[in-house]
């Protein structure tokens, strides 16, 4: 009876670095994979726009200096993440 070295019909799975968002102390960080250029845009709970760029940088940092809910957006490519983050 042979023994099959290779399953048939599951990807493999890639070692890659993933994109962190997150928040301390009223900032907010993004840290990408070195390969990624993304679009950032963060709205308050109002919807007013408050950040609007490109990231190219690995580590990126955003102060807040207002209290309140903010939404987070991240376009990497043509797929949309979204987060949301209080600041108190």
């Amino acid at each position: 009876m042979p023994i099959l070295k290779e399953v048939s019909g599951i990807d493999d799975i890639e070692n890659k670095q993933e994109n962190e968002v997150y928040v301390f102390d009223n900032k907010l960080f993004v840290s990408l994979d070195e390969s990624n250029k993304m679009q950032i845009q963060v709205y308050d709970i109002l919807g007013k726009l408050k950040i609007n760029e490109s990231i190219t940088n690995v580590k990126n940092s955003y102060d807040f200096q207002f209290k309140g809910i903010y939404l987070v957006m991240l376009t990497i490519d043509s797929e949309i993440q979204s987060y949301k983050f209080i600041v108190r």
